[in-house]
């Protein structure tokens, strides 16, 4: 369910977001040359708008399906997994906004935003093991993110792992 999930909030609305924001800009973009009103508060209130409503759904989506598969009961983790899936959705929908905006081709910016979402996916280090000198990469995906904050959620905020009754004290605290 976290893999669905967040594959879900991530890539469903990258895409929607390059070519809904490809047209709208080429439109604004025309009403500008025109001299009618300035680009930039139109834009930002149109992203504003459409971010605050988008972080909606993943909300509702947090409290039905993971309460009924059991994987978060209190209503702290719920929130948490919540916060988590807006921010993701967001981070995903600006992609998709901004690849859109920039691109001269709807074509052009489903292909770039291809390889962002795909690249973040691989980048995160869930599927695969990054070398060494690479591994860095993970901390810029925000699938990566979304994945370790979700699983912190659900199986509680803590790194830590007790030892059994019995270990050997020499090791340290997370060395049972």
């Amino acid at each position: 369910l976290v893999l669905v999930t967040t594959t879900v909030w991530s890539f469903s609305r990258l895409y929607p977001a390059v070519s809904s924001h490809h047209e709208w800009f080429q439109s604004a973009n025309i009403l500008f040359k025109y001299k009618r009103f300035s680009l930039m508060p139109v834009y930002s209130a149109r992203l504003v708008t459409v971010l605050l409503l988008e972080c909606i759904w993943p909300t509702v989506y947090t409290f039905i399906c993971f309460p009924v598969v059991g994987l978060a009961g209190d209503l702290k983790s719920l929130c948490s997994i919540s916060f988590l899936l807006a921010a993701n959705n967001l981070c995903y929908l600006s992609l998709g906004a901004t690849l859109g905006s920039l691109a001269q081709h709807v074509a052009y910016g489903m292909s770039a935003a291809t390889i962002v979402s795909q690249g973040s996916v691989v980048a995160s280090g869930f599927f695969t093991s990054l070398p060494p000198s690479i591994d860095w990469v993970k901390y810029c995906s925000p699938f990566y993110w979304t994945m370790q904050g979700i699983f912190k959620s659900i199986f509680r905020w803590s790194d830590s792992l007790d030892c059994v009754s019995g270990s050997s004290s020499s090791v340290g605290s997370n060395q049972c």
